[in-house]
Formats: structure tokens, C-alpha cells, sequence
């Protein structure tokens, strides 16, 4: 099976990001439309850096696919989706 691989970001006064393996057949809307679902539950994201130190509203910012060779990639964590993940 082939996969791609993707990048989210958000943010709460605070950036956020969360890296995706999923199936190719997997788009940026199908991932758009897991907001507020397990998938893009915001516990799975990492910080990328302090804001202002304190909470804000949490708002989903960009999802873009990303290329895994690139060596800015290779030390993140993935967090790895079945194509039936996205049916639910």
C-alpha cells in the first residue's frame, strides 16, 4: 500500500502540529473533516513554540501534504491512519 504523508498545524496563543501517514487514497478535506474527532484530537499535537503563555482559542490552521525525504521531517512522529479511520 502506498502512503502520504501529511502536516497540520493549529494553535492557542501557542503553535501547534501534528504529523499524518496516511493512505494515498486519503485528500486534505477528508483529513479537514475530522475536526473535533479522534483523529485531529488536539492531545495528539505537539508544540512547535511558546506564544504569550496563555490559552486562546483553539484553531486549526493549515493541513498540507509534505514530503517525507525532506530531512526537516525525519525526526518527527507520525501518527499512522487506516483509510477506514476516516469512515467513521
Amino acid at each position: 500500500m502506498k502512503y502520504k504523508y501529511y502536516r497540520v498545524s493549529a494553535n492557542s496563543m501557542t503553535s501547534y502540529e501534528l504529523f499524518m501517514k496516511v493512505p494515498e487514497s486519503i485528500t486534505e478535506e477528508d483529513i479537514w473533516n475530522q475536526k473535533g474527532e479522534e483523529i485531529l484530537c488536539g492531545s495528539r499535537f505537539t508544540e512547535v513554540y511558546e506564544g504569550f503563555g496563555s490559552g486562546g482559542d483553539w484553531e486549526y490552521d493549515d493541513v498540507h501534504e509534505i514530503d517525507i525525504n525532506d530531512s526537516c521531517w525525519k525526526n518527527k512522529k507520525f501518527d499512522e491512519w487506516e483509510e477506514e479511520d476516516f469512515k467513521k
